[in-house]
C-alpha cells in the first residue's frame, strides 16, 4: 500500500484529531474559552477555566498524535506484530 506524503497524513491526523477531540470535549461537558476571553488571559481567570483550556489544549495535540501514529502504523505495519521466526512462542 502507498503511503501517503508526511503533510497530507498531518493534516489528516490534525482534522480526525480535532474531532476526536471535539467530541470528548462534548461527551464530558468540559467549557473552553472563546478567542475574547483568550484575548483577556491573565485578568480574572479562574483556575478551573485555566484547567479546563489546558486540558483541551493537551487533548487536541494528544488526539492528533495519535491518529498520526495510527496512520503510520496502518500504512507501514512494524515487525512487532509479525509472528516468532521458526514458529517459537
Amino acid at each position: 500500500m502507498n503511503q501517503p506524503g508526511n503533510l497530507t497524513m498531518g493534516v489528516i491526523s490534525l482534522i480526525c484529531g480535532a474531532l476526536l477531540s471535539l467530541a470528548f470535549l462534548w461527551l464530558f461537558g468540559i467549557e473552553v474559552s472563546g478567542l475574547e476571553r483568550f484575548r483577556e488571559f491573565p485578568d480574572g481567570w479562574s483556575i478551573s477555566e485555566l484547567a479546563f483550556n489546558a486540558f483541551a489544549i493537551v487533548l487536541l495535540i494528544g488526539a492528533t498524535r495519535a491518529v498520526y501514529k495510527g496512520l503510520q502504523e496502518y500504512y507501514n505495519p512494524s515487525d512487532d506484530d509479525a509472528p516468532p521466526a521458526g514458529g517459537a512462542y
